[in-house]
Formats: C-alpha cells, sequence, structure tokens
C-alpha cells in the first residue's frame, strides 16, 4: 500500500523555527516576505479616475464652472455683487 505524504501542521512549523538559528530564522522571514510581496503585488487592481466621479459633488453644489474659473483668474464676475464674490471667494480659498 503506498505511503500518503502527510504535511507538517502550522505547530510543527513554529517548533522546527524555534529550532532554527538566529540568523536562518532571519533568512527564513526574508523568504517568506519575499514570497508575500510578490504574490500581494499580482493581485493589485488597477484603479480608473472615474471612480472619483461624483466625489464632493456637493461642495460645487449652485456654483457655475465660469464663476470659479473667473474667481481663480481674477477676472470680473458681472452677475454677482461685491459681496457674493467675496463669499465665494472665502468658500474657496
Amino acid at each position: 500500500m503506498p505511503e500518503k505524504n502527510i504535511l507538517p501542521s502550522y505547530n510543527d512549523y513554529v517548533k522546527g523555527i524555534r529550532q532554527l538559528k538566529p540568523e536562518e530564522q532571519l533568512r527564513l522571514v526574508e523568504i517568506i516576505s519575499g514570497s508575500l510581496k510578490r504574490s500581494l503585488g499580482k493581485k493589485r487592481v488597477a484603479h480608473s479616475i472615474m471612480e472619483l466621479e461624483g466625489l464632493g459633488f456637493e461642495i460645487w453644489k449652485g456654483i457655475e464652472g465660469w464663476i470659479l474659473v473667473s474667481l481663480r483668474r481674477d477676472l470680473p464676475v458681472p452677475s454677482l455683487g461685491a459681496c457674493e464674490i467675496k463669499e465665494l471667494q472665502v468658500a474657496v480659498g
């Protein structure tokens, strides 16, 4: 009858590690961390800038884009009064 291969348990590994010299333990840590870096590196998910679509929209609600551009460029905004312009400048920094 063929002999079955029995894999060591987690506790068997821990016992074995404790029997290693400190230099050998450190080398084992390097091997494991390198292996983890490679396997985790393969699982990275590519993200798209489109995932940010809609985030923060409530901040800009009711503010026209052309007004913001004009304020940033220090251009006059004829449809707004001085108080409104000052409030928007404070709001957008």
